[in-house]
């Protein structure tokens, strides 16, 4: 079993395994999802059911200056005191300083309730399965991509009807499914990426507005 880092924030425990702190994991990620999302400076990002913010600062320490809108529904993982300690812990083990600032927002099951501003990038990584209200969402999300943003979907897909995310127990989508998902959201496929050679069944689709 990992070893853990433990946070305690208003009185509550909180537990970041250590193994995705390690300078070797940072690394891996980078190599993995800079190709893919290709940031550059000064862009505004947002990041839809972001969690602990933890894979956004990863990514920071390997990008020009970024601005990150990070966005959950759970005020509980996402907290300025805790992003701050994240952040601190993360640029020590892998030795860089993140030249990005970020900003958190506490959406709900309807809304992100992310500034009115056009972004640059939008990521939804590992989460849209877990989407209540999927098309309120997405009609949000849509607004709030500019015209020649792009959105990235990350997830684990699925090759049978009816099957089952490991991690939360929800239905999984069927690659058709999810893009078609998308298309009645004026979004359409531009590319497919696998960031893990050893896991096929992970994909990242990158969808642009139809102009």
């Amino acid at each position: 079993m990992f070893g853990q880092y433990e946070f305690k924030i208003d009185g509550q425990n909180y537990n970041i395994p250590s193994s995705v702190t390690k300078k070797k994991h940072i690394a891996f990620e980078n190599e993995c999802y800079q190709p893919i999302y290709k940031f550059k400076e000064n862009e505004k990002v947002a990041s839809i059911g972001a969690g602990w913010g933890i894979n956004e600062i990863i990514y920071s320490l390997e990008s020009p200056k970024l601005y990150f809108y990070l966005e959950d529904i759970n005020a509980q993982f996402l907290n300025v005191s805790l992003l701050e300690k994240e952040i601190f812990l993360l640029q020590n083990s892998y030795g860089k300083q993140t030249k990005s600032e970020f900003r958190i927002y506490i959406g709900d099951s309807i809304s992100t309730k992310l500034p009115k501003i056009l972004f640059d990038k939008i990521l939804i990584e590992n989460s849209l399965h877990e989407f209540s209200n999927s098309y309120e969402m997405l009609c949000d999300i849509e607004q709030k991509l500019s015209n020649n943003g792009s959105l990235f979907v990350s997830e684990y897909i699925s090759s049978k009807p009816n099957k089952r995310h490991k991690g939360c127990g929800k239905p999984m989508f069927l690659e058709p499914e999810l893009i078609n998902l998308f298309t009645k959201h004026n979004l359409i496929l531009f590319k497919k990426y696998q960031p893990y050679l050893k896991k096929e069944d992970f994909i990242v689709f990158e969808f642009r507005k139809k102009i």
